[in-house]
């Protein structure tokens, strides 16, 4: 039997696959990395940015003829459908401390959890439904957080990241069951263009494992959305675009010991204010028609708390903000802002791309945005080449993305501005406890190498990972004793891979975590060597995802 090419793979793939439903929710097993590889090794002429996900099945009209559903279809007539979506379950272990990379809602917890979702979708005429919710347990097992023998300075400015951050050290501290709206969403499209609230996770950006102001390292968040299906053509050039105005919730957990005093007078816990946020968004790309594969992008969140966002009459501020002046702001309901300018070239020649995404916090004009680049702002570069092997579809895809948050020392020594921490919206840019954008949070830095062997069915890769903890804090803490040898740095190594049979879809990871001053602690005697080992642990994580494949029907 004549071996089949890949390319011949994924359209088959995905023409069983894309025709679930009508969006690929952020965070799917193999889909969504098949489908960017699929875009660097194709001919097509497929033309989608990758800067707002999900994804619309739409994007692959032109291309795929989708005249199977992947799931078990019910009924098929000419205005109406109606399927059972493919069941799923995530299970993920931590040996030692938490590991949060893009789970969604999972906990940032040590010890075993998992995930449980099943649900349908249904459309009549230009009305869609998915209804997609999570079931999930976690063990929430307790593990050592931030020192207690750190003397009371260093837990003062710790204590500022809690303080304008709703991101507690711990999540529970016993086991819990929680069920969830998971991928949720009620859309009405009309043309190219949809109405809708959801419940999804989003993903705004080129990067791969981080992106600056939209990921899935926290759970989706309520929110209604107005956004293109597919692009837009135009005389210059496609476009895409999605405005949302959302809700996100606080953690109600508590950072450790709050009861602690700074010189026996004042509390170093303040609480926060008890109300809800508005978080308000825009995200825009550009293809210009004179370059293939070339791709521009812009992104904007204003937040706020829901009380003042009212008080102020603007709702949609991500939109408003860009057109007018901000001076007179009352700094009581200033928000909390961030913007990014994207960047995605792929060359399908070679079969690479190459992209990028810089960004500003706490600015409030366009002027503080370009006039002092370096202050407040965060970086995402990556590069991707498939190569060929010699044997008939084979490949080897290597990776390399770079992540930076942390601040200058100049700055990061003389102000408290990390990224996704804000002194007006104390919650920070969190949702239930989580970071909303990059997982690896303020003022840290990932570089990242990926290295995938991969054929038709199979993929098995080598990762290996440096993460920088929250460097801001360390400057600040450490600065006043000079004392530079307390770097709370990881490196990782890890396997992972897919594997794709009859039935169902199984991808997963094993990875090994070197911690180095683990909660940046490095305490010596005197007479020990100023460079030794110090508080040096080894965390594993452990993470499987299966998708079992309803029968499939024809109609």
């Amino acid at each position: 039997m004549k071996k089949r090419s890949l390319h011949t793979t994924l359209l088959i793939f995905f023409q069983v696959y894309l025709s679930t439903g009508q969006v690929i929710d952020v965070g799917t097993p193999i889909v969504e990395e098949q489908l960017r590889r699929f875009q660097l090794m194709s001919d097509s002429a497929i033309d989608y940015s990758l800067f707002k996900r999900p994804l619309n099945l739409s994007y692959f009209d032109s291309v795929l003829i989708k005249d199977r559903w992947f799931g078990k279809l019910l009924f098929n007539r000419k205005y109406s459908k109606f399927i059972f979506l493919n069941a799923r379950v995530d299970l993920d272990f931590n040996s030692h401390h938490p590991y949060e990379r893009n789970n969604g809602n999972f906990n940032p917890t040590k010890g075993l959890q998992y995930r449980r979702s099943i649900g349908f979708y249904a459309k009549w005429k230009f009305i869609e439904l998915q209804v997609k919710p999570d079931w999930l347990f976690a063990q929430n097992l307790d593990y050592d957080g931030f020192s207690e023998n750190k003397g009371q300075r260093i837990w003062w400015v710790r204590y500022n990241w809690w303080t304008y951050a709703d991101h507690p050290e711990k999540h529970g501290e016993v086991d819990e069951w929680r069920l969830r709206s998971g991928q949720t969403y009620l859309k009405f499209n009309y043309r190219k263009f949809s109405l809708g609230v959801s419940s999804q996770n989003l993903w705004w950006g080129p990067g791969k494992k981080n992106s600056l102001l939209m990921t899935n390292s926290a759970e989706g968040f309520w929110h209604v959305s107005l956004e293109t299906e597919r692009p837009i053509d135009t005389k210059m050039g496609t476009f895409e675009g999605q405005l949302i105005g959302g809700f996100l919730n606080n953690s109600k957990y508590f950072p450790p010991d709050t009861s602690r005093q700074y010189a026996g007078k004042t509390n170093l816990y303040t609480p926060f204010r008890d109300t809800e946020r508005y978080l308000s968004g825009i995200n825009i790309s550009y293809h210009p028609k004179w370059v293939e594969g070339l791709f521009f992008g812009f992104s904007y969140v204003n937040q706020q708390y829901l009380e003042d966002a009212q008080e102020s009459g603007d709702m949609w501020a991500a939109l408003t903000d860009i057109f007018r002046r901000n001076e007179g702001i009352d700094d009581r309901i200033r928000p909390d802002r961030y913007a990014s300018l994207s960047m995605r070239w792929v060359w399908k020649e070679a079969q690479a791309e190459v992209y990028f995404e810089g960004g500003k916090n706490k600015f409030q004009t366009f002027k503080d945005f370009m006039m002092v680049p370096e202050k407040d702002a965060a970086i995402i570069l990556g590069v991707t080449k498939i190569f060929n092997l010699s044997r008939l579809d084979n490949f080897l895809e290597v990776g390399v993305e770079l992540t930076k948050l942390a601040q200058p020392t100049d700055y990061s020594l003389s102000e408290l501005n990390s990224w996704y921490t804000d002194q007006n919206i104390r919650h920070g840019y969190t949702h239930n406890g989580q970071w909303i954008g990059a997982g690896i949070g303020p003022g840290s830095n990932l570089a990242t190498i990926d290295v995938s062997w991969l054929n038709t069915d199979h993929k098995l890769g080598l990762v290996l990972e440096r993460e920088l903890h929250n460097s801001d804090f360390y400057y600040l803490a450490f600065e006043h004793n000079r004392d530079w040898n307390k770097y709370w740095v990881d490196y990782i190594i890890g396997i992972k891979g897919y594997t794709q049979m009859k039935d169902l879809m199984i991808e997963g990871r094993i990875v090994r975590i070197n911690s180095l001053n683990y909660q940046w602690v490095h305490e010596r005697a005197p007479e020990e060597p100023y460079i030794g080992p110090g508080n040096d642990l080894v965390n594993w994580n452990f993470n499987l995802s299966l998708i079992y494949h309803l029968p499939t029907k024809d109609k």
